[in-house]
């Protein structure tokens, strides 16, 4: 996860998805659809963005992931 403080909306960069991938495929890291958390906003509040990751192949030999929305849900202990 990472912030970006001013921000209305957050968009994941290259290097955010360049980090999701190499994540997915590192076998020690055991997540092979890793979540990507950014958080926008300021003092007056933030707003979550998330994405998950689907590795995926360019013409069946090129990796690259996929980040498709996702859902954050809140629960009280």
């Amino acid at each position: 996860w990472h912030t970006h403080p001013g921000a209305q909306v957050a968009v994941p960069s290259a290097a955010d998805r360049r980090t999701a991938r190499r994540i997915s495929e590192h076998k020690e890291a055991r997540a092979p659809n890793p979540v990507l958390l950014i958080l926008a906003g300021d003092q007056a509040g933030w707003t979550t963005f998330c994405w998950v990751a689907q590795p995926k192949l360019r013409f069946g030999v090129f990796p690259y992931v996929q980040l498709d929305r996702c859902t954050v849900k809140l629960f009280d202990a």
